[in-house]
């Protein structure tokens, strides 16, 4: 059968092709975090320059709260010297007004207690008309007046930016003060709209330091997209060398991650895969073992028959014997895989009912008593009156019959063998078949419910050891469990547990 192709696949190539987007996993990681970093160092950038903005705003109101306090000092001083005539000092205070305005960057109205302008330091394309009254600021201007009165300070307020036509100064800052002297005057600072070269500076800024984080992000990316993609790459590396047949493979990488966590999860699937090919290789290897002696067997004695070896009717008698035999041994071998194959691959089917313990102790007891009684060994079945589980009554005699014939089997002359059960408080009831025989030591008792596997005492014609894999499986069926203890030389017990019938 043609093996289907290892490597990576895609929904739609084409599209991928024609977007440009890149076909390794590295590439695709590093693309996506240089990507979300992009976007988000723009957005942060965005913010933090909105931010800057808005606080640079704060700061130069600020400021211009601070500058009026002296300058208003400065245009009362000028305003209400003695020795200057009207016309010099409105001279004088518009000229300072405007070397002040020029050296602060700003605009400087003076305006009278009634909100006319008196001097504007505006160019002229900007200039209001001298003797304008600001009738917007009205309020304010009769507000800070009375404030500065009864304070005897100058009092000074905030006007935020307007909006509607009616506003001289649309969308900018305005700062009014008002001295407390008598014809008071009123200073108006105003700021600018734009400021096109702190806007400049911080664009330049935030371009280097975009440039220069795009550098470092890009690196970074692809430092972390290697080392996310060194772990797939590995297994995929590993998933082509079991589809040749190297099956046992263990990549690196494991961890808490979803990452590591696959990894893990490949490296136990790999494990189970060779694990189960080789339990399928040694299991071939044990049936073509089982299997060939009595198949040599019936060959040589049907070659003897065919070749007149077997002269006279009782030589011929005993080959046949001895081929019925073999044959026979062959057929509960084949017919104890099957078996062990149906339960393995979950096909048998179970007919559960209630069943007296002590009814199944009895028949296993009667058929198993002349065996006994030949060997010399006391077979003893004890079980409390009214147990019962719940369980297919031909498969739980299958393996009492199983367990009884294994201990009688390895417990010599004088020995005992016991049946026992008692119920549990997680409502299972608990079946043991003790021996006082020969015990099973080593590494043997791990692997006695493997398939071929038979103790050490087990002699040729024994069986071909599937007899405790099929017990297992006909127990895990029912939903209960099988265990054994052994001591060498001192007996062995084993014991199962299944659900009790309720």
């Amino acid at each position: 059968m043609d093996q289907p192709a290892v490597g990576p696949t895609s929904s739609n190539p084409d599209a991928t092709k024609r977007l440009g987007w890149p076909r390794t996993l590295r590439a695709r990681l590093a693309l996506s975090h240089a990507l979300v970093l992009l976007l988000a160092l723009v957005l942060a950038l965005i913010l933090s320059g909105a931010v800057l903005v808005r606080e640079g705003r704060r700061a130069q109101v600020e400021q211009m709260e601070g500058l009026a306090v002296p300058l208003m000092v400065e245009v009362a001083v000028l305003g209400h010297h003695p020795r200057l005539a009207p016309g010099i000092r409105d001279r004088i205070g518009a000229e300072l007004l405007g070397r002040q305005a020029a050296e602060l960057g700003v605009r400087l109205l003076l305006l009278d207690g009634d909100g006319q302008v008196l001097v504007d330091t505006a160019p002229g394309d900007e200039l209001l008309a001298i003797g304008r009254r600001l009738d917007g600021y009205a309020s304010t201007i009769a507000r800070l007046e009375a404030a500065a009165v009864e304070g005897r300070t100058i009092a000074r307020e905030v006007v935020p930016p307007g909006r509607d036509d009616a506003d001289p100064f649309p969308g900018q800052q305005v700062v009014l003060a008002a001295d407390p002297l008598p014809a008071p005057t009123v200073l108006a600072v105003v700021a600018p709209s734009e400021r096109p070269g702190v806007i400049g500076r911080l664009a330049f800024g935030f371009g280097l330091i975009l440039v220069a984080s795009l550098g470092l992000a890009a690196a970074a990316a692809i430092a972390v997209s290697r080392r996310i993609a060194a772990p797939v790459t590995a297994l995929a590396a590993a998933a082509d060398a079991m589809a040749v047949g190297n099956l046992e493979q263990r990549v690196a990488g494991e961890g808490a991650d979803e990452v590591g966590q696959l990894v893990s999860r490949f490296n136990a699937m790999s494990r189970r895969i060779a694990a189960v090919d080789h339990s399928q290789r040694r299991l071939l290897a044990n049936v073509a073992h089982e299997l060939r002696t009595p198949l040599t067997s019936v060959q040589g004695y049907a070659r003897a028959l065919r070749d007149g070896v077997t002269r006279t009717p009782d030589e011929r008698e005993r080959a046949l014997r001895m081929v019925e035999a073999e044959a026979g041994r062959m057929g509960r071998l084949v017919t104890g895989l099957l078996e062990l194959a149906r339960f393995e691959s979950g096909q048998t089917t179970l007919d559960r009912r209630p069943v007296a313990v002590d009814e199944a102790f009895a028949a296993v007891r009667a058929r198993f008593a002349p065996h006994a009684e030949e060997a010399g060994v006391d077979l003893q079945a004890s079980a409390p009156p009214g147990l019962a589980l719940l369980a297919d009554r031909d498969r739980l005699a299958q393996v009492l019959g199983n367990l009884v014939d294994n201990a009688l089997r390895h417990t010599p002359a004088g020995g005992e063998v016991r049946l026992a059960a008692r119920s549990e408080e997680a409502g299972s009831v608990e079946v043991t078949v003790r021996d006082s025989g020969t015990g099973i030591g080593g590494d043997r008792l791990e692997h006695l419910f493997e398939p071929f596997r038979r103790g050490p005492a087990a002699r040729e014609g024994d069986g071909a050891g599937l007899g405790l894999a099929i017990a297992r499986e006909i127990v895990a069926a029912h939903g209960g469990s099988i265990g054994i203890e052994s001591t060498l030389g001192r007996g062995t017990t084993v014991t199962v547990a299944l659900p009790a019938a309720l």
